[in-house]
């Protein structure tokens, strides 16, 4: 089985000017307590995403967030999990919430959380990643999984939640891209019937200095979750350009 990181096209595409990094995610959509503890205000919750003004299009999934997959009315519908179109996959259409980007109508995803308890697909003893000072992995870079462990597409890491990235099966985007959608010709493969290491384009210290989309992105949920074991910014951002330099994290627009 094939397993890739969601995390869609860039280049090409409009992108919604405010993201989700974890404040404005959309109604709906449950990131768990952790996240309603430090956000706490009244408005972090979005039905309407604007963008920056741009001649071009958005994908049928655009980057709201690493956290939060978006699909567009169009895939819904194709892959058969719209659910206002009696849905073959009901378990999916379920977990779609409706919001507007550019003044169109997409659905974000709840993403499938573990469950205390349950066994899950991801093998975190088998894997390697990116430890903090004291010893947590804060970014898996070579990913184990259990396949027939697997419940249904947009899965995480349990240890990551809620400032989890999100993964789907090969099946997902073979059917995605058969039905001409638009947005995961550059998904990252992340196991292929076993972990596939990380061949990311080399990076630079202008790199670090003028960072990408794509860096930001990855640099805030790899500061999460180390804040969440109380680590400061400055600790973690030496950890973080150390791993950058040396082909370890994806920083480059896809």
């Amino acid at each position: 089985m094939k397993i890739f990181r969601f995390a869609p096209d860039l280049r090409g595409y409009a992108q919604p000017r405010r993201v989700v990094s974890g404040r404005w995610w959309p109604k709906g959509i449950d990131l768990g307590p952790w996240l309603d503890y430090v956000y706490s205000w009244d408005d972090k919750h979005q039905e309407n995403y604007d963008g920056w003004p741009s001649k071009l299009s958005l994908s049928d999934f655009p980057w709201l967030s690493l956290q939060v997959p978006v699909v567009s009315e169009r895939a819904a519908e194709r892959l058969g999990f719209h659910p206002e179109r009696a849905p073959r996959d009901e378990a999916l259409a379920g977990h779609l919430r409706p919001l507007v980007l550019y003044g169109q109508r997409f659905f974000a995803v709840q993403p499938m959380f573990a469950v205390r308890g349950e066994p899950h697909a991801f093998v975190p003893e088998a894997s390697q990643g990116i430890a903090a000072p004291g010893g947590e992995i804060l970014h898996y870079h070579t990913r184990v999984f259990e396949p027939d462990r697997i419940r249904g597409e947009f899965f995480t890491i349990p240890a990551h939640e809620p400032f989890a990235d999100t993964y789907v099966t090969g099946s997902f985007v073979d059917r995605a891209r058969d039905a001409g959608l638009t947005g995961l010709d550059h998904l990252e493969l992340v196991f292929d019937d076993g972990p596939v290491a990380p061949s990311y384009p080399p990076a630079s210290q202008r790199d670090l200095d003028d960072p990408s989309f794509r860096q930001e992105e990855e640099w805030y949920l790899f500061r999460e979750r180390g804040a969440m074991s109380s680590y400061l910014d400055d600790d973690l951002r030496a950890v973080f350009d150390r791993a950058v330099l040396d082909g370890l994290m994806p920083i480059h627009d896809p």
